[in-house]
């Protein structure tokens, strides 16, 4: 039998923002993940990176966007530290 998540984990993208940072990459911005999302096209739902929040307008991004937040700082290096 195949048991499929139904409850992720959610984050705002300040959650994300405040997750960077406290990781050690404190120059990491909304404006930052803002363009990050956009270049990767994060928001197709084909993605898995995330799906319409609970209030309209709102988007909430799951823990495989998080890693690859996670991934782009480390590619970046000292841009965000």
């Amino acid at each position: 039998m195949l048991l499929k998540e139904v409850n992720k984990k959610r984050y705002t993208a300040a959650q994300v923002v405040e997750t960077m940072q406290a990781e050690g990459y404190p120059t990491f911005k909304l404006h930052n993940h803002t363009e990050l999302w956009k270049r990767l096209d994060a928001k197709d739902p084909a993605k898995g990176f995330g799906c319409a929040g609970d209030y309209k307008g709102t988007w909430v991004w799951f823990d495989a966007w998080l890693a690859r937040v996670r991934a782009h700082c480390q590619e970046q290096g000292e841009k965000y530290k």
